[in-house]
């Protein structure tokens, strides 16, 4: 998980100290950096662009950016200097079996997957990344589906699975070879 921010100057003065921002996920001190002034009023920010997260397990977690956390910087209000964001982390589905990159033992194959956080799934089987002109499943809550008449002539077959957490479906891709 990646994380891209800004903060403002939205007081009655410059900065002309350093100040520390820290960050903190569920609670615990991620990371903390430095930014050197000047910042005028509501003109500059600083910001992290990609400052990567690592990965996060599925569920909620806080994330909380707290800016000035030393006070080096006097202001009026020193009690607006921290934010917190809730995010959900969702597990996708993952595809069991057959095992990704495996070559098909037959013309008919039953596609079977983790359920992960999500509550409905689409399969799609195809001859190119993200097509299903071989198969599409519509959306299913069931976690396998068996596909017939995939090709026999050993070419490469694509397989994405849809998984539907909240109200957005995630893809993840698989290839497989035709027998």
């Amino acid at each position: 998980m990646y994380l891209d921010g800004a903060l403002i100057n939205n007081g009655a003065h410059a900065t002309y100290l350093n100040f520390t921002t820290q960050l903190y996920i569920d609670g615990l001190l991620k990371t903390s950096w430095t930014a050197t002034p000047l910042l005028n009023i509501n003109t500059s920010f600083t910001y992290a662009q990609d400052f990567n997260l690592g990965s996060l397990k599925a569920g909620t977690h806080a994330l909380k950016a707290k800016v000035d956390s030393m006070n080096n910087v006097l202001e009026s209000n020193e009690t607006d200097n921290e934010y917190t964001k809730t995010v959900y982390v969702g597990a996708l589905g993952q595809m069991q079996s057959p095992a990704p990159g495996s070559t098909f033992t037959s013309s008919s194959v039953t596609f079977a997957w983790t359920a992960g956080t999500a509550n409905s799934y689409q399969l799609y089987v195809g001859n190119t990344l993200g097509g299903h002109d071989i198969y599409s499943s519509g959306q299913v809550s069931v976690l396998s589906k068996t596909v017939s008449n995939l090709p026999v002539d050993g070419r490469t077959i694509y397989v994405r699975l849809w998984s539907l957490i909240g109200i957005t479906w995630y893809a993840r891709d698989y290839t497989y070879h035709a027998l």
